[in-house]
């Protein structure tokens, strides 16, 4: 029964850890939802943890307490109990042992490099981010102010504020982009491109980039 207990807090905190969403191959699949957004719907404050990952601590304190368990049965005055525990030992080792980090590539999109060599005035609007993490990546590569990007918690001053130019972009009002929110380039997937006479600089079949500029403003 101690063991059942523990096997089922172990796997628990372990589906909690992989977070709102499930990740495969470094990449987040938006529309995979797993447990954990239940429990920020059902716990207050949940969504302020931010790090789901640190309940992985758990899932170790939980390891070490089966494996006591386990261990405590060995009957050390025989040889198959004193094999068993040097191979525990000798496991415990190799895991242990630190290894290389690995290294990821920095690749980004083509979008994000021919946008780092346009004009560097205004804002963008990467909408041709697959996600909004990925909006702050591709910012480290083509460098230039973005808007509507991601922050983890937003500031019911920043909704307000932000909500004259989120009804602009729904109502496709572009001409006021630039002279009202400094916004100059938008991109967007090619199977979605933007019904305005504004000018296309920069398409690869995959990703549009838009230059709104109409005002000095940007």
């Amino acid at each position: 029964r101690d063991v059942m207990f523990w096997m089922v807090v172990g796997i628990f905190f372990g589906v909690m850890s992989l977070g709102p969403r499930l990740m495969l191959s470094g990449r987040t699949r938006e529309s995979v939802r797993l447990p954990y957004v239940l429990m920020e719907r059902v716990i207050p404050g949940m969504k302020l943890s931010g790090m789901p990952v640190r309940m992985m601590f758990m899932v170790t304190l939980v390891s070490a307490v089966i494996a006591a368990m386990v261990l405590a049965k060995l009957r050390l005055s025989t040889k198959v109990g004193k094999g068993l525990l040097m191979a525990f030992c000798l496991l415990l080792f190799v895991e242990l042992w630190p290894s290389r980090l690995p290294i990821t590539p920095n690749t980004q999109p083509a979008y994000v490099f021919a946008l780092q060599k346009l004009p560097s005035t205004g804002g963008v609007l990467d909408n041709a981010a697959s996600s909004e993490p990925w909006q702050l990546y591709h910012q480290t590569g083509f460098n230039k102010p973005m808007i509507l990007g991601y922050i983890s918690r937003t500031p019911e001053s920043l909704i307000k504020k932000e909500k004259p130019l989120y009804e602009d972009l729904s109502q496709e009002k572009y001409d006021l982009l630039c002279s009202e929110y400094k916004l100059r380039y938008i991109t967007t997937p090619a199977s979605k491109p933007l019904k305005t006479a504004f000018p296309a600089v920069y398409s690869d079949g995959t990703t549009i980039i838009y230059d709104i500029k109409n005002n000095s403003n940007c």
